[in-house]
């Protein structure tokens, strides 16, 4: 009974690395007959924190991960980042800590490509300053999630986290001055994401 009335505050942050999944089906047609071979997940790194009253959480974090892929004649790399606000329920189990969240926020794509370059001087790069591309877009998200917090000790902490981050947006893709690039991927911007790091701050009982 005591267990089921156990209320806790306090508040922790910190950094953690992230996998991150990708859409490769259709980055794969979408490069056909250039880049074959996309992954299905990247990796990266993020952070945030989060304060706890009574049991309820607020905070925010975010994320950034990249893969990349080339053919004969074309490199390309792939980047997708987040960031939201989150709210949630936490409960202690022993050393353990139970999460559940939610939140809205923004997810981000990109894709840089270029062809082998080669050495080139200043002179010949102002000259011809189209050796790469860089194209983006992005949009509103929500994320759903749930995952563990592990006491290390009394200040520090181990999280492990699953979620899954959702966009109703379809790609706008623009190149980086804004002007419109048609004919882009059609990715599906959800993903799942998981995530592990170390985290530090205070939880107390009340």
């Amino acid at each position: 009974m005591m267990l089921l009335l156990l209320s806790i505050s306090g508040g922790m942050g910190g950094f953690s690395y992230f996998s991150v999944g990708y859409d490769a089906q259709t980055l794969n047609q979408a490069f056909a007959g250039k880049i074959e071979g996309f992954p299905s997940s990247g990796w990266g790194s993020g952070g945030g924190g989060f304060a706890i009253i009574n049991n309820f959480l607020i905070g925010g974090f975010g994320f950034g991960s990249s893969m990349h892929a080339e053919g004969d004649s074309l490199f390309a790399e792939v980047s997708c980042g987040g960031g939201f606000f989150e709210v949630g329920y936490i409960y202690p189990f022993w050393k353990l800590f139970g999460m559940v969240e939610l939140g809205i926020g923004g997810i981000g794509t990109s894709i840089f490509m270029h062809e082998p370059l080669g050495d080139a001087s200043f002179d010949e790069v102002l000259d011809d300053p189209g050796r790469t591309t860089r194209i983006s877009a992005g949009g509103i998200g929500f994320m759903g999630g749930a995952g563990l917090i592990v006491k290390l000790s009394p200040f520090c902490f181990l999280s492990l986290r699953g979620m899954y981050t959702y966009s109703p947006s379809q790609p706008d893709w623009r190149f980086e001055d804004g002007s419109n690039c048609t004919g882009g991927p059609d990715m599906n911007p959800s993903s799942w994401v998981l995530s592990v790091g170390i985290m530090f701050g205070g939880v107390g009982e009340e």
